[in-house]
């Protein structure tokens, strides 16, 4: 069971509170805007310069409300505390893990450069020891439920990558922060619902 001195709830939040802390909020910056543009362009290169403001529009206040709401009651609802360190094992490492997936297997949309420019960069041999040591790291730590979400985190990739090389021509540093946020809370969707 869950330590009785800190309640789920205000556990939840430390959790929440401590990925933003050490990545600076950046992938939720990127889910935010990437709905931002996917919600109010009509063309990529509309896309693209929606991503590009550094304001925060109606669709990306929504989408991050809805993500850290989820985020919330999927952490605030595992009853053992082995089952939840597990689960923070494993989240950030997928979720981190189909950046480099995606990155390395789709071009990026921007000409003119910006944060994910980094993707340019990757070869072969980075992409293949993130994720022999990031398999590693999930399969270890998650048994079983770390096969089916490597699984399920395949077809999140294929799926991204199909969807962005058709609304923006390519990836964005934006773009990778989005699939970042969204596998976290598969991974924790995922094993509550088997292992709470």
């Amino acid at each position: 069971m869950l330590h009785p001195v800190l309640a789920p709830d205000a556990l939840a939040l430390l959790l929440i509170a401590t990925t933003v802390l050490v990545t600076g909020a950046l992938h939720y910056d990127g889910l935010a805007d990437t709905v931002d543009a996917l919600g109010g362009g009509w063309s990529p290169e509309q896309r693209l310069a929606i991503m590009k403001d550094p304001h925060i529009g109606t669709f990306g206040v929504l989408a991050l409300v809805v993500a850290v709401l989820a985020q919330f009651v999927a952490l605030r609802s595992f009853q053992h505390v082995e089952s939840l360190c597990r689960a923070v094992m494993v989240a950030p490492c997928l979720a981190r893990m189909t950046i480099v997936w995606l990155a390395w297997q789709e071009p990026y949309a921007r000409a003119e450069g910006g944060k994910g420019r980094f993707i340019e960069a990757l070869q072969g041999r980075h992409v293949l020891g993130a994720l022999l040591t990031g398999g590693a790291i999930v399969l270890g730590v998650g048994g079983w439920l770390g096969s089916l979400l490597l699984a399920l985190a395949a077809v999140l990739v294929m799926m991204a990558a199909f969807r962005f090389r058709r609304w923006l021509g390519g990836i964005t540093g934006d773009a990778l922060g989005a699939v970042c946020q969204t596998c976290e809370l598969l991974v924790y969707g995922v094993w509550v619902a088997f292992r709470p």
